[in-house]
């Protein structure tokens, strides 16, 4: 008989800790969780901040390569157009210089 109630008190010793440690189990879980959301916020409001000021720099990025495209096609606009003046000038050139040399010379 004595030894039946050291038993039991044994099993329910034993269900105590087990009870117990399940709660530490589940407070733990519960503290993980909110170190997690805690650290994605912090995370969440960093990367948000590094957009705002990044948005600023990437705004006037986006105006400076607009500004170099259009100068660039205006410089390959008038780069063409030289270049076809220039074709066109030897053109001119050359065929003057055929009719003068069809002309007889005195030598």
């Amino acid at each position: 008989m004595a030894e039946d109630k050291t038993k039991s008190l044994v099993n329910k010793i034993e269900k105590l800790i087990i009870d117990g440690n399940k709660e530490v189990v589940a407070q733990l879980d519960h503290k993980i969780e909110q170190v997690k959301i805690d650290i994605l916020t912090e995370v969440d409001i960093k990367i948000n901040g590094v957009k705002q000021e990044l948005g600023g720099k990437i705004d006037r990025l986006d105006k400076k390569v607009d500004h170099l495209d259009a100068t660039l096609d205006a410089t390959a606009r008038a780069s063409y157009d030289l270049l076809t003046d220039v074709r066109d000038d030897v053109k001119r050139v050359s065929d003057k210089l055929d009719k003068h040399l069809l002309v007889p010379h005195a030598v």
